[in-house]
């Protein structure tokens, strides 16, 4: 299971348009998720910025980018953030725990395969490029 602490993450809206959504977040935020029989944590600092689910604007008519997924869409991010400590992970297996934690957080399995392709296919360029 994934969640975070706050539980209601602050963040504000700073896109320049629609097509290009960025938000930044309003205070530290910790993302807790369950690996088998452990539990990771990784701190986001305040003011880390995110575009939540990198979903296209014509996709986010059936996959939203953001809502109850945050904590799976922001700790995926961070992943793929040149900021990132924690346990080791791998451009594959961010996007497979990205997979599950969606999952968990009760995105429909139609959905989290069309998210996860995506990443596969399209992320690659983004991976610990970005902060």
């Amino acid at each position: 299971m994934i969640r975070s602490l706050p539980k209601y993450i602050t963040y504000t809206d700073e896109s320049s348009s629609r097509d290009t959504p960025l938000f930044v977040l309003h205070e530290e935020t910790d993302i807790f998720w369950d690996d088998g029989p452990s539990t990771f944590f990784v701190t986001l600092p305040e003011g880390f910025t995110t575009d939540f689910g990198s979903v296209p604007k014509a996709g986010r008519a059936v996959i939203s980018n953001v809502c109850c997924y945050d904590p799976a869409y922001l700790l995926h991010d961070w992943m793929f953030s040149t900021l990132y400590k924690g346990p080791d992970v791998t451009f594959h297996a961010a996007n497979t725990l990205l997979r599950k934690n969606l999952g968990d957080l009760g995105m429909p399995a139609w959905q989290r395969f069309f998210v996860y392709w995506a990443v596969e296919l399209g992320g690659r360029d983004h991976w610990r490029t970005t902060a």
